[in-house]
Formats: C-alpha cells, sequence, structure tokens
C-alpha cells in the first residue's frame, strides 16, 4: 500500500483523510508516516518549501492519530559502518 499524506490548510478532505487513517491497521500508519518521510525528504531537497509544509501536517497527523492508539513512530537510526 502507498500512501503519501499531505494537507492543504484549509483542506476540505482532512477529515475524511483522519477517519480513514484512524481505521489503518498499525503497521499500514507506520508506512504511511515512511512514505510520507521520504515525500517530504524529497520536497526539502527540492527546496519545495510549499510541498513540505502539506507533508508536514500528514507527518503531524499520523503521529497524533499514532499516540492516541499508545504508538511512537520513529525513524528507524541509520547504522554507520558495516
Amino acid at each position: 500500500m502507498t500512501l503519501i499524506v499531505s494537507f492543504d490548510d484549509p483542506d476540505p478532505g482532512r477529515a475524511a483523510m483522519e477517519q480513514h487513517l484512524s481505521h489503518l491497521p498499525d503497521d499500514d500508519l507506520a508506512q504511511a508516516l515512511a512514505e510520507t518521510r521520504r515525500a517530504a525528504a524529497a520536497a526539502r531537497a527540492r527546496d519545495d518549501m510549499e510541498h513540505l509544509f502539506k507533508l508536514v501536517r500528514g507527518m503531524k497527523t499520523i503521529h497524533r492519530i499514532a499516540n492516541r492508539r499508545g504508538l511512537i513512530l520513529m525513524r528507524p537510526r541509520k547504522v554507520d559502518g558495516p
């Protein structure tokens, strides 16, 4: 499943997307965060701040929904070396 979450401010579809996200299994919610995070990194690399802000709103929403479930979603640590 590929789900990249971004929101305009204001976004008329936000409530429906939040409802959809709230029904995702934990693993799918974590995957949506990872994919949204990758899209945000790409937007930042392109210096596309307008799109980056929309993606950050999406990441914050995913974190809020996860926190309601008692989940803490974190980016995997990078490991240096072999």
